[in-house]
């Protein structure tokens, strides 16, 4: 089971109440604007916090979220593995790519810095994807988890 959109974001506007900035965005949202919910692993988290990683990517074998279905003005809720939603922000730009021999290679070598790979063996532990989204983040907010019920295994959720 998984908390809705509305629940979310209800949690969010009282966590970033003292935020002008958030508070704009959060109540500009409309139907239009996808509210995503991503599960990170450290050091991931903490990289985008420190402004390391301006760049998330999702690597998959199948077509799945969120490939083709994020856009420029979507939300990202930033959620820790095992804990509760600790962060948020905005997509400004995103690419795909059906990854074929090569691909790699050039988004290591165009996206590499913003991705901030947390070791050696990041690019060839993508070796068997066949898709790829990089999804390039900004006014990251960082906050105290906010508890938010979700039972399955998926790393990446788009909140109906």
């Amino acid at each position: 089971m998984i908390e809705g959109r509305n629940s979310a974001l209800n949690k969010l506007k009282a966590a970033l109440a003292d935020d002008k900035q958030w508070a704009d965005i959060l109540d500009s949202v409309d139907e239009l604007i996808k509210i995503h919910l991503a599960v990170f692993v450290e050091p991931y988290f903490t990289f985008i916090s420190e402004g390391k990683k301006s760049i998330e990517t999702r690597f998959s074998k199948n077509r799945i979220a969120p490939f083709e279905c994020i856009e420029k003005g979507d939300i990202i809720l930033l959620k820790r593995s095992g804990a509760g939603i600790a962060g948020v922000c905005v997509v400004d730009r995103v690419w795909f790519y059906h990854l074929l021999p090569g691909s790699l290679d050039q988004i290591r070598e165009q996206f590499g810095r913003g991705i901030c790979p947390s070791n050696s063996d990041f690019w060839d532990e993508r070796l068997s994807a066949s898709y790829c989204s990089l999804i390039w983040i900004t006014s990251f907010r960082s906050f105290e988890d906010i508890p938010f019920k979700k039972s399955d295994r998926r790393g990446w959720v788009i909140l109906k």
